[in-house]
Order: structure tokens, then C-alpha cells, then sequence
């Protein structure tokens, strides 16, 4: 078993502290990162410790270990409210035990951690996943540490669908909030995260937000941009600061106007889109419609 740990700059007076733990089991490498802590770039404390300091995010790659043994056990914290914490930060125990096991101390619990025992998001049956995700081209604009990085994350032991598998690699599904409609320029900056998972076919440029730096006064703002040439643009309703769907279906409709190979279309509930093309998403609906469904229209079926 190996522990390392790094720190990293947040733009602020603190230091994120994270640590990865690797460990080798049965022919695999498992690992997975966390936050450990926050420390004062000063060196200075806030206040003295109160114990041993335990990253809570420090056991998902034992518990893939232990699905990837198709074991119905999984490794659980148990937490002891304190004066400082609900969670408690003075003592922290651990339990292991079956999901028949989990039920009996109700899933509102503060005590318990929640995890799942699921054993069809095992090791094998990600990798096998992923593969059939790069024969796709869904990773095709991806760099090779973006690749590297994505795969790392996706068998750490934190994913139990098949959109947080995806969600494990960088420009892939963009998720976002519709209330986010917050100055300045909110519109500008999701046309530039979703022109990232476009795989270079949405290159907007000269993007016009009327949003501004504040809050818009009058009940609409005008949206544009030019892609290829063209000038695309619409007026986007103000309301409040949820977003106006309109600077998606522009998009679309610019990508469709030009003739190129792919759109975007909603997942994760319509809190998030991903750039397919036809072939693309036709496959992916008939052999993983959880990802465009709503959670209770979601099959219980494994889409591999």
C-alpha cells in the first residue's frame, strides 16, 4: 500500500490538502484521491487538532475491491456527533457490513455513511465500458493524461451509473444548473463549456452575451455568435437567474444549419448535455437510455 500526499494552490490564503491511496489486490492496482485537509499557507492553525485527521473519501477504492470479489459487504464510516460536527471530527469509526445489514439503521442516518452494493460497477465491467466508449469516439479529442486521468477516475470506486462513469473524464458531458443564469456573462461561459465537449466540430467566436456584468433590467438580452463565417443569434428571456433553454437550441441549430456531424442533447436528468452524432446516440439510447431517462423511467437492466 502506498499513501502520498500533495498540496495544492486554491487562489486563497489555503492550501487543499489531498491524498491518494494505492493499494494492489488480486492482480489490480486500486487508487483513489481525496481531501485530507486545509492548511494555511502561513503555516499557521485555526485552531488546535482534536485528533487524528482522517480523509472521509479515503475508503471508495477498497469498497470497488471488494465488488470487484462480487462481495455483498462494504466497508462503512461511522461517525460520532461532537460538539464540533453533526459528522463529529474528534472520533471516527468504521463498519462492514451487508446492504440487508445497512437498512436496519435507516437511511437517514447521520451515523452512517451511504454506499452502494451495486457489484455490476466492478473493475472489469468499467474497463469493459470504457472500451466500448473509446471504440465510440467519445474520448477521441481527449489528450492522453485527459485519458489517463478520466480512466483513473472512473475505477476509483465512486461510480454507480453509467453517467458518472462518463462524468469521470474531463470534457465529455457538460452538467450545469439552469439557475445559474449569475453575472458576469453567463451565457459566453456555457457556450465555451460546451463548445469544449463539441470534439472541435462547435468553434464559436465573437460571442455576444447581453447578460453583462449584472443583473439585466429590461425582460430579454440579446445572444449571438459567429461559427464558420455566420452570425447565429437569438434574444434570451430574463428570468430571474435561471437560464433561457433558447442558447442551446441555437446551437443546435447552428451545428444543424452547417451541416456538421453531431449535437448536443440533454442527459442526467436535463442537467447536463453531451455532444453525439446520430450513430452516436442511437446507440447509446438502445443500450444505455438511463442517461437521457429520468430516474424513474431508468430500466434496472446493466447496459453491458
Amino acid at each position: 500500500m502506498q499513501v502520498t500526499t500533495q498540496a495544492h494552490n486554491d487562489g486563497t490564503d489555503l492550501l487543499r490538502q489531498e491524498t491518494t491511496l494505492r493499494f494492489q489486490a488480486h492482480g489490480r492496482q486500486y487508487e483513489n484521491t481525496f481531501l485530507q485537509s486545509y492548511l494555511r499557507k502561513d503555516g499557521t492553525e485555526a485552531a488546535a487538532p482534536t485528533g487524528a485527521e482522517v480523509g472521509e473519501a479515503f475508503h471508495p477504492s477498497i469498497n470497488q475491491w471488494l465488488a470487484d470479489q462480487n462481495s455483498p459487504l462494504r466497508l462503512y464510516l461511522a461517525h460520532t456527533p461532537d460538539a464540533q460536527s453533526v459528522y463529529g471530527n474528534e472520533r471516527l469509526g468504521l463498519l462492514i457490513m451487508t446492504a440487508q445489514q445497512r437498512e436496519l439503521w435507516g437511511t437517514g442516518s447521520y451515523f452512517l455513511s451511504q454506499e452502494s452494493h451495486d457489484n455490476r460497477y466492478n473493475s472489469a465491467s468499467v474497463e469493459k465500458l470504457l472500451d466500448w466508449y473509446t471504440t465510440l469516439g467519445l474520448f477521441s479529442h481527449l489528450s492522453a493524461a485527459e485519458k489517463t486521468q478520466g480512466r483513473q477516475a472512473a475505477l476509483s470506486g465512486l461510480q454507480t451509473s453509467v453517467a458518472e462513469v462518463l462524468l469521470s473524464y474531463p470534457k465529455v458531458i457538460y452538467a450545469f444548473d439552469w439557475e445559474s443564469a449569475n453575472p458576469p456573462y453567463p451565457y459566453a461561459a456555457h457556450t465555451q463549456a460546451l463548445a469544449a465537449i463539441s470534439r472541435g466540430l462547435f468553434v464559436p467566436t465573437a460571442i455576444q452575451d447581453g447578460f453583462g456584468t449584472k443583473f439585466p433590467t429590461q425582460p430579454t438580452i440579446p445572444y449571438s455568435f459567429w461559427l464558420n463565417g455566420h452570425v447565429y443569434r437569438t434574444k434570451l428571456t430574463v428570468h430571474s437567474d435561471w437560464l433561457d433553454s433558447k442558447f442551446i437550441d441555437l446551437i443546435n441549430h447552428a451545428l444543424n444549419a452547417q451541416k456538421q456531424a453531431g449535437k448536443l442533447y440533454p442527459c442526467l436528468d436535463g442537467e447536463g448535455y453531451i455532444f453525439l452524432t446520430p450513430a452516436q446516440h442511437t446507440l447509446l439510447l438502445k443500450r444505455q437510455p438511463e442517461m437521457f431517462k429520468t430516474p424513474h423511467e431508468q430500466t434496472e437492466e446493466l447496459p453491458f
